[in-house]
C-alpha cells in the first residue's frame, strides 16, 4: 500500500476527514476548544482536507471565518496585540496545509443523518438558504441543535443538497441515526433501503465499524455493485464524527461521542487538497482512488499515546539503531517499579513518529540489555505495529516480582514527573514496603520467614 504523499500520475493520497464537529454543535463534548486547537489537531492528524459539519447549521464555519477576518482587519489597522499577532501567523500557516470545506450535518425528517458538504467559497448565506429549504426553521439557524421536527425526507434531502452544488454523503449509515439503521429499525421496505442507498443524488456512504461489521446490509462490501437491485456501486468511506479534539482512553465506558479528530479518516488519490477535485472524484467511477486505513484498537491507544506525550505509565522513545536500544533498559526499569506499563520505540515524545529500521535486532539489543542490566528481570512483550506507514515496536513491561527492580549500576530508577529518574531514599522506602507487603524474602533472613513481635494476648495451649 502506497503512504500518505505518494505521487502516482501527478495525483498524491490525500488523508480526509470530513465529519468534523465544532463548539457550534450543541452537543460539542469540549465547548472551551477553539478553532485554532482543532486545526492544530487536524495537523498533528497529518489531515489535508477537513470539514465542519455541525448539527443544521454553519455557524461554526461562520464563526471560525469571523475569527480571521477580525485578526486580518486589526493588522491592516496596525492594531494586532502580540498574542494576536501570533494566533493570525498561526492561522495563516495552518491554511496553508490544509483545506477546511463549510459543511452540515442535517437531521432528516425520520431522524437519518446527511452531510452536505461545499467550497470554501460558497456564501454562508446560500448554505444557510439550503438548510431552510430542507426545513431547518430560520430561528434554529445558528443553535446547532441536533433534533428539528417536520424537515425533509432522505431522498429529498438527497436531491437539495446536490442541486446546491454540495457533496452528499449518508453520515454513519451503519450506526445510529444513519440512513441504512432507520430503514432497519422502521421495518421499512427494501425499496425504501435501495432509495436511500443508490440514489444518484449521493455521492457516498460513511460507515463506522468499517472492518468489523459483517451484517449483510450495513457492512460496505455490501454495497460494490454486485448485489441484485444495488447495482449502483458507492464510494464508502469513514469519517470521525468527532465532537472532541482526541480520542477518550477506554475507562471513559459511559461516555457518548468517543471519537476525536482523525480517529476515523479516509485516503483518496487527488491532484491537489480541493473541493473540486473531491467532488470530481465522487462523481466518477474511479473507487481504487479510494482507501480506508484498517486501524484497530492498539493503534488508536498508540494515538492517545503519542499525541498526549510521555506519561508516568507510557514512553515514547526515538531509536537511531539497535546500540540506541540497549540504552533504554533504565526506562524498562522505571515502568517495573511503579507495577508496569508500555514503551513505545519509534517515536519521539513530540509525537513524530521515527520508525524502527531493522525490529528484530532492536527487539533483541533491548531484550540483552534488560537481562544484562536489571533484577530481577520484568516480564517483557514485544509488538511490531505497522503505523503511520512506518514501523513501531510496542513493548509491555509486567512486574511479576514485587519491586525494588535495581540496575547493574546500582540505581533503582523511578518515574517521576513523566520522567525517568534514580530513585530518592523516600522512593526507595516505599519500594521495599511494598515487597515486605507482599511477602518478598530477604537475603537477611536467609529465605525465612520473619517473626515479627505481636501485641494482645494469645492463649497458646488449654
Amino acid at each position: 500500500m502506497n503512504t500518505v504523499g505518494e505521487a502516482r500520475n501527478g495525483m498524491r493520497w490525500i488523508r480526509v476527514d470530513l465529519h468534523l464537529h465544532t463548539p457550534a454543535s450543541e452537543d460539542y463534548a469540549e465547548p472551551n476548544v477553539s478553532f485554532l486547537d482543532i486545526l492544530q489537531e487536524a495537523e498533528r492528524r497529518g489531515l489535508e482536507i477537513i470539514a465542519f459539519t455541525d448539527h443544521n447549521t454553519v455557524a461554526g464555519y461562520e464563526q471560525f471565518q469571523r475569527e480571521i477576518e477580525f485578526l486580518t482587519t486589526l493588522e491592516k489597522a496596525g492594531r494586532l496585540t502580540s498574542d494576536e499577532e501570533v494566533r493570525l501567523a498561526e492561522y495563516r500557516r495552518l491554511l496553508d496545509k490544509i483545506t477546511i470545506l463549510p459543511g452540515f450535518e442535517f437531521t432528516s425528517h425520520f431522524g437519518a443523518h446527511i452531510l452536505g458538504i461545499f467550497p470554501p467559497n460558497r456564501p454562508l448565506s446560500l448554505i444557510e438558504a439550503t438548510l431552510l429549504q430542507l426545513g431547518i426553521p430560520a430561528e434554529a439557524l445558528k443553535g446547532g441543535v441536533c433534533s428539528v421536527a417536520n424537515t425533509r425526507h432522505v431522498t429529498e434531502a438527497y436531491e437539495i443538497i446536490h442541486r446546491a452544488g454540495g457533496i452528499v454523503i449518508a453520515a454513519h449509515a451503519n450506526g445510529p441515526n444513519g440512513v441504512i439503521t432507520e430503514t432497519l429499525r422502521m421495518g421499512t421496505s427494501g425499496q425504501a433501503r435501495v432509495a436511500v442507498t443508490q440514489s444518484p443524488y449521493l455521492h457516498a456512504l460513511e460507515f463506522i465499524n468499517f472492518y468489523t461489521d459483517h451484517e449483510k446490509f450495513t457492512s460496505p462490501g455490501f454495497y460494490n455493485g454486485k448485489t441484485e437491485h444495488y447495482e449502483r456501486r458507492m464510494f464508502c468511506i469513514q469519517g470521525s464524527d468527532a465532537h472532541r479534539l482526541r480520542r477518550l482512553a477506554e475507562s471513559d465506558a459511559q461516555a457518548t461521542h468517543r471519537h476525536g479528530i482523525g480517529d476515523r479518516y479516509f485516503e483518496a488519490l487527488l491532484p491537489d487538497r480541493s473541493f473540486e477535485a473531491l467532488k470530481a472524484l465522487f462523481s466518477s467511477q474511479d473507487f481504487d482512488r479510494v482507501r480506508v486505513p484498517k486501524r484497530d484498537q492498539k493503534q488508536w491507544s498508540l494515538d492517545v499515546a503519542r499525541f498526549s506525550g510521555s506519561t508516568d505509565r507510557q514512553l515514547l522513545r526515538a531509536v537511531a539503531d539497535p546500540s540506541a536500544a540497549a540504552a533504554l533498559w533504565p526506562d524498562v526499569a522505571a515502568l517495573a517499579n511503579i507495577g508496569g506499563g508500555v514503551l513505545i520505540v519509534g517515536c519521539d515524545p513530540g509525537g513524530k513518529v521515527t520508525g524502527v529500521e531493522r525490529p528484530d535486532q532492536v527487539t533483541d539489543a533491548l531484550r540483552q540489555s534488560v537481562a544484562e542490566h536489571l533484577t530481577p528481570a520484568p516480564y517483557l512483550s514485544f509488538e511490531l505495529m505497522h503505523y503511520e506507514g512506518r514501523d513501531v515496536i510496542r513493548v509491555e513491561v509486567k512486574a511479576n516480582d514485587p519491586p525494588p527492580y535495581v540496575g547493574s549500576n546500582g540505581t533503582v530508577y523511578v518515574r517521576r514527573d513523566n520522567e525517568t529518574v534514580a530513585a530518592n531514599r523516600s522512593e526507595i522506602i516505599q519500594l521495599c514496603r511494598q515487597a515486605i507487603a507482599a511477602g518478598e524474602p530477604s537475603p537477611l533472613d536467609n529465605g525465612e520467614t520473619l517473626e515479627l513481635p505481636r501485641s494482645g494476648v494469645e492463649i497458646v495451649g488449654s
